[in-house]
């Protein structure tokens, strides 16, 4: 696994290594392929972009470097072709850094808003969210304009990252700053949902804690935990990994969904049926066994499942999914790569809240002036 939190992960300050990081937490390549495909093929104008070609083959090789170059090239080429002028963009001898390659993704997102015109208050809302996600690529291209004049050494970047992500530590450990930067692009993302949308991110519910003589739970074993909870123990009934297995299979024998993508499997419509009363959940166990990172096509197998068999809305989105995958992967990396405790990880991670009230006050500035103090 690459390491997350080493430098050189892509040009930036406050989104350091977010494209690499971003890409591992989707474990399932096909989404990963079927996403950047489709950038490409904004960025080209051209649907002759098949799965085969090289950029893809890299791209399941987990070939970050080569993705990202023939991205670069991809994009000056759709520049020049298209006759775009756009001064804040020189991508003819550099890498694009990462906060370019994210403003120019969410700019073909923000094209998409316009389903939204029949709801003009969510779309007002999408503006100024976005709006205010401009201001901090704005602030990272000066910083590295500056980075890049002056040469700042690496102490001095540290104590800069220090700065905007208001670290507390007084040891500095880089580690510590890393965890600050992931909680705050989950801080963001969890915006975006709670202002635009109404909606809960629910990572807060399943940051990692410890367990038993100081066993490390993960987040994504918390997320596990959680579900437990909310579909077994607050309906009143036994709560263990065998009874959430059951539900899970209940819930897919029932569900059209589910049969869709699986057709050989049965869609029972009676509900007492007698095969929902003791169902087989052996596959379930294994893969749930087996399992460290949730891929799309399994988070909705299992918890999508649960979700809409409850008739209730509980969990949120893809990106959900892709930011509870990435703080998993870090508190693994934090343990494994960096031998930090589990005390420490948990500790860590509680920063996820701080940085959730430090957005949120920096969004409340920016809406009344259209401009926040970075610290």
């Amino acid at each position: 696994m690459k390491d997350l939190t080493k430098e050189g992960n892509g040009p930036g300050v406050i989104f350091s290594g977010f494209i690499a990081a971003f890409l591992e937490s989707i474990p399932d390549l096909k989404s990963s392929e079927d996403f950047f495909r489709k950038i490409m093929m904004i960025l080209t104008n051209s649907t002759n972009i098949t799965l085969d070609q090289q950029l893809f083959r890299k791209l399941r090789a987990k070939d970050y470097q080569y993705v990202e170059q023939k991205f670069t090239d991809k994009l000056a080429n759709f520049y020049q072709e298209n006759n775009i002028k756009n001064p804040d963009l020189d991508c003819s001898n550099r890498p694009l850094a990462n906060w370019e390659l994210i403003a120019h993704y969410l700019k073909f997102y923000q094209e998409t808003l316009s389903i939204f015109k029949k709801c003009p208050l969510i779309l007002s809302r999408a503006q100024k969210f976005y709006a205010f996600l401009n201001f901090h690529f704005q602030h990272e291209e000066f910083l590295l304009k500056q980075i890049s004049e002056t040469r700042m050494d690496q102490k001095l970047f540290e104590n800069l990252q220090e700065k905007i992500f208001k670290t507390s530590d007084t040891k500095k450990c880089k580690e510590n700053v890393s965890v600050r930067i992931f909680c705050y692009w989950a801080a963001l993302f969890s915006l975006r949902h709670k202002y635009i949308f109404k909606q809960s991110f629910h990572l807060e519910e399943s940051l990692p804690c410890l367990g038993k003589k100081g066993r490390l739970i993960t987040t994504n074993e918390r997320f596990i935990v959680n579900t437990r909870h909310k579909y077994l123990t607050e309906a009143g009934e036994k709560s263990n990994n065998a009874a959430l297995y059951k539900k899970i299979r209940r819930a897919q024998m029932q569900d059209k969904e589910y049969h869709s993508r699986h057709p050989q499997e049965p869609l029972i419509t009676n509900k007492n049926d007698v095969r929902l009363i003791d169902p087989d959940t052996s596959t379930i166990k294994k893969q749930f066994q087996r399992l460290k990172l949730f891929s799309f096509a399994k988070f909705d197998d299992y918890f999508l499942t649960l979700e809409r068999a409850s008739g209730k809305r509980v969990f949120t989105s893809c990106i959900t999914v892709i930011f509870l995958n990435m703080f998993t992967l870090i508190q693994n990396e934090m343990s494994s790569r960096y031998s930090k405790s589990p005390a420490w990880i948990c500790d860590s991670f509680q920063s996820y809240l701080e940085m959730q009230t430090l957005v949120e006050h920096r969004f409340n500035q920016f809406c009344n002036s259209g401009a926040f103090d970075w610290g």
